[in-house]
């Protein structure tokens, strides 16, 4: 599972979580400046996977990503960090930031990634995270 299929899971789940989704995409302006949707928001769902497998359009430089989750961890914000690993025994990466977020996950599948982010969720709402 990656790609628009994530992203799906992903807002679906924030919906029924009873938190409000920030959307960048409704303002080009956001779109454009990630750190100002970081700011505009009260946490970040991030979702990486190897380079081979696809995003969608949310894929950018692995070094511009950093310091837009730099931005996020800098200013308080919790960071729930999804990797979707291909392999079972596959390592993702492992910057020094990683050690930063609040909720940090493997996952293999679609029902690993929700079981795990409706955890999350209900855990950030919660006041836990």
């Amino acid at each position: 599972m990656a790609g628009d299929e994530a992203h799906s899971v992903a807002e679906r789940l924030v919906i029924e979580s009873g938190a409000e989704l920030f959307d960048a995409h409704e303002s080009e302006e956001n779109m454009q400046d990630p750190y100002r949707a970081v700011d505009g928001s009260d946490a970040v769902i991030w979702l990486h996977s190897s380079s081979d497998v696809p995003l969608s359009m949310t894929d950018y430089n692995p070094l511009y990503a950093d310091t837009v989750m730099q931005r996020a961890l800098r200013i308080g914000r919790p960071v729930l960090y999804y990797y979707f690993v291909k392999e079972p025994d596959e390592c993702p990466p492992a910057p020094a930031l990683l050690i930063r977020v609040n909720r940090q996950h493997n996952v293999r599948n679609q029902e690993e990634f929700e079981a795990h982010l409706r955890t999350d969720l209900r855990d950030l709402i919660s006041g836990e995270i």
